[in-house]
């Protein structure tokens, strides 16, 4: 399949008027800063794809994916909320068949620190457990593994096999940076997720991203200015 090049999209805002520029076509546009305008604005934003909207051409490129690998797939995303009229960003979690159709997704509850800026608030809707022929399968993301009431509804559903995602293995308020990578198999991560399968009778599966600037587009404007040196992985496998 054709791969999709990466876009981005800058935006001044003026008394008047909001300038976008999107990158890397020659693409301007200029709106009035009012309702009208705002709204204008969004319907071109929703043309460039800024997120993942199941169902569409990109979920189905990675169905398609899932079908060759034959296996379920709990897929970390930015995911927009595919209704028309709502615009939000979300932190999901997507779970694929092994035929690739979608079972369920589920977004993050509560977004932390700065992830507000980015990311809107789930609920408790999504709070879903599968069945499947490997088990009843479910998961969550990140801070969620610390709220023990919504660890409890996942246990109440008879979880066999639990997916908690993490952007890494890191450590808080350590310095200098608030998150830093942690090294030393203490993280706090893979404690909570521990306790989730013993208290949930559940195998557990703890992923941790990896990320490296190699992987960030050269193009991307804030390349060499992020915080991501403690995606460096550190997953693992838990029984119950």
């Amino acid at each position: 399949m054709k791969k999709r090049p990466l876009r981005f999209v800058g935006i001044d805002v003026l008394k008047d008027h909001l300038d976008f520029a999107c990158r890397p076509e020659p693409t301007r546009w200029r709106v009035a800063n009012d309702r009208a305008g705002i709204a204008e604005c969004i319907s071109q934003l929703h043309q460039l794809k800024p997120a993942l909207v199941v169902p569409s051409e990109d979920s189905e490129r990675i169905a398609h994916a899932v079908r060759r690998a034959g296996v379920y797939v709990a897929l970390g995303c930015n995911e927009m909320d595919p209704r028309p009229e709502v615009h939000t960003i979300y932190n999901s979690l997507l779970f694929f068949a092994p035929d690739g159709t979608v079972l369920g997704r589920h977004r993050k509850l509560m977004p932390t620190f700065t992830e507000r800026m980015f990311w809107g608030q789930g609920d408790a809707r999504d709070l879903a457990v599968f069945d499947t022929d490997i088990g009843r399968l479910g998961g969550l993301i990140c801070g969620e593994h610390v709220m023990t009431l919504v660890r409890a509804c996942m246990i109440a559903q008879g979880e066999d096999i639990h997916v908690a995602v993490f952007p890494g293995a890191f450590e808080l308020h350590t310095g200098p940076q608030l998150q830093e990578p942690e090294r030393a198999g203490g993280f706090w991560g893979h404690f909570a997720v521990r306790a989730h399968a013993l208290e949930a009778g559940a195998f557990v599966i703890s992923g941790c991203a990896v990320l490296n600037d190699a992987d960030v587009a050269a193009e991307f404007p804030y390349k060499g200015r992020m915080n991501i040196g403690y995606a460096h992985g550190g997953s693992e496998v838990g029984a119950h």
